[in-house]
């Protein structure tokens, strides 16, 4: 699968999907820092890329449509989390994904557990 990680992502993550047999790129390594919400969405779907983020703003089905989209995926971090337990996180995530699919849907990835969202047609 194609995804694409949000600013609020470190860089380090991209080694983490690689090695699940996923292609990663960064929103910071494509310069795409200062694009909107909106803008980045966009480039997602035309580039065919699921969007990794911590950016709730995302998670809002009205302002961005999981139906229209190649997967939206939220990861909702509680306030004090250590850079491993998100990569736990991530790998539990990944793991997830071999048995199901992200087109058109918003996954909302928490500490234990993920949530799924997919637009009734």
């Amino acid at each position: 699968m194609r995804f694409k990680l949000d600013e609020n992502f470190s860089p380090k993550f991209v080694a983490v999907f690689n090695a699940y047999g996923h292609q990663t790129t960064t929103v910071l390594e494509e310069g795409l820092c200062a694009a909107t919400d909106a803008a980045l969405f966009e480039i997602c779907q035309s580039e065919k890329r699921c969007l990794v983020t911590m950016d709730k703003d995302f998670s809002n089905i009205i302002n961005f449509s999981p139906l229209t989209s190649h997967g939206i995926v939220f990861f909702r971090l509680p306030s004090k989390l250590a850079i491993s337990d998100i990569r736990e996180m991530v790998e539990m995530f990944l793991s997830t994904l071999k048995e199901r699919s992200l087109e058109g849907k918003l996954w909302i990835v928490e500490k234990n557990r993920i949530r799924e969202y997919q637009n009734q047609q």
